[in-house]
């Protein structure tokens, strides 16, 4: 379990924040007593929280919303068949950082993010194994 204390010293340390659309209600909730549309949490967070420069709301199959201080965007996402949606979380978050880290794109990040996420969606278990094509696109694409 979290408190609103936790929530707010994380926060007050994080430079990118990535939650889901359902996160953004609870932790609307919990931090400012009012369950928020993503636009004006998002909004209050860049302001209460001057570290944090990016935020990334993921929506499954409706891909992700981008915030920084000073650009607001969809990047959408191919729809799958859903098989398991254990661990889509994960592989969203970990594709995204290893492009982010390497190329400062939010945007290519966020595309390779939602394919990576995707695709373990379209499998059974939380560790797919990445078919050799896949993980060669996947490397080809989030090139810096």
């Amino acid at each position: 379990a979290y408190t609103k204390e936790v929530i707010e010293s994380s926060f007050g340390y994080c430079t990118i924040a990535k939650m889901n659309d359902e996160e953004v209600r609870v932790l609307s909730s919990l931090l400012y007593e009012a369950e928020m549309s993503q636009d004006d949490f998002t909004v209050r967070l860049l302001v209460d929280y001057p570290n944090i420069d990016l935020l990334i709301i993921t929506g499954g199959g409706q891909g992700c919303v981008i915030r920084t201080r000073s650009e607001h965007y969809k990047v959408s996402a191919k729809m799958m068949l859903v098989k398991d949606s254990v661990g889509a979380g994960d592989a969203f978050c970990a594709a995204f950082l290893n492009t982010y880290l390497r190329t400062r794109d939010a945007r290519k990040s966020a595309r390779i993010g939602n394919m990576v996420g995707g695709f373990v969606v379209s499998e059974s278990g939380a560790i797919p194994i990445y078919p050799e094509k896949f993980r060669r696109k996947i490397e080809v694409l989030s090139a810096g």
